[in-house]
């Protein structure tokens, strides 16, 4: 199983979901052959070329609020990279939206019927009940924000198989 996080460029709201999600399920102990792999990806490049580093200011933010030393090693080793189409209809991934929006967005990037088959075996899921705003174009505030949010619902969104 892969766990993968999806947002617009794969520079802010995926990378650190990504890194908290992958530490949540190493503290869960399932074992390496039940362990999901977890990574990130997004869905433009029109606002900064693939291989682009987390976002440094999401980086600050994380350690300021004093996140686990590990993951923001895992978030200080990032590059961003495209969805495809073949992880959107690998059976084997969940895929994890930051917002409603993106939604249409994977679609316009993949295929719709990519996404709706994906949908169809319930594999595309929110992170969270609400939209998590993205940061990129605001003040520092706004990246403490989004990184105190993600830590709160990134461990409670993931729904392994038993």
């Amino acid at each position: 199983m892969r766990l993968i996080y999806i947002c617009t460029s794969n520079v802010c709201r995926s990378p650190i979901a990504e890194a908290i999600a992958r530490h949540h399920v190493k503290s869960l102990n399932l074992g390496e052959i039940s362990t999901p792999v977890v990574f990130s990806r997004g869905l433009t490049d029109g606002y900064s070329p693939w291989g682009t580093p987390a976002e440094p200011r999401m980086i600050k933010a994380a350690k300021e609020l004093n996140v686990d030393p590990a993951i923001i090693a895992d978030l200080e080793k990032h590059g961003s990279t495209l969805l495809t189409r073949e992880e959107v209809l690998d059976p084997e991934n969940i895929i994890y939206l930051v917002t409603d929006e993106h939604l249409s967005w994977t679609e316009y990037t993949v295929g719709a019927e990519a996404v709706a088959t994906a949908k169809q075996q319930n594999r595309i899921r929110m992170i969270a009940s609400e939209n998590i705003p993205d940061p990129y174009f605001g003040d520092f505030r706004g990246y403490l924000e989004v990184c105190s949010l993600l830590l709160k619902t990134v461990p409670t969104s993931i729904d392994l198989p038993a």
